[in-house]
């Protein structure tokens, strides 16, 4: 992965960034807590959603879609900030380093579920903001005769375009 010139170098700066830096250890810590808060009232949130009737049904089911992209990039920063704590907790000199140097592609695959979520979180607001502007130039009969599709076909093509 690297030159064994550099690669001491490298775990010594890894070991000081992560390891003998208390701030980041506090961020990841601070970073993994909210994370696990998050996901709780994202749940919430999706179960009220889920369970009020008072709401469009087009809507409710976009505002489904929105708060499920909502825990999957939670879940991706919890996964990440999980990584990091076990890392700096449990492993040790060469292990340590072994974990903690990333290459471009084992950084990606680090954050691909927050940025699964990401993504699905910007595509569910698109297709949240089409729904209103629908609703808004069919006001006249789009409460009174929902059109189900409209809301089906966005959420599956939300969850296609993972």
């Amino acid at each position: 992965m690297f030159n064994a010139s550099v690669l001491p170098r490298i775990c010594k700066m890894i070991k000081w960034i992560y390891v003998e830096n208390s701030r980041m250890r506090s961020v990841f810590i601070v970073e993994f807590i909210s994370s696990i808060l998050a996901i709780c009232i994202a749940l919430l949130t999706l179960l009220a959603i889920i369970f009020n009737k008072t709401l469009h049904f087009n809507m409710r089911l976009l505002l489904i879609c929105f708060w499920g992209a909502i825990i999957i990039a939670c879940i991706g920063t919890l996964i990440d900030s999980s990584y990091y704590l076990i890392a700096i907790i449990s492993k040790m000199d060469a292990e340590l380093c072994a974990w903690l140097s990333f290459t471009q592609s084992d950084c990606i695959a680090l954050r691909n579920v927050y940025y699964m979520g990401l993504l699905m979180i910007v595509v569910s607001t698109l297709f949240l903001s089409v729904e209103r502007v629908i609703a808004t130039l069919f006001y006249q009969t789009y409460e009174r005769n929902p059109c189900k599709w409209i809301s089906i076909s966005m959420a599956l093509s939300q969850i296609s375009s993972l």
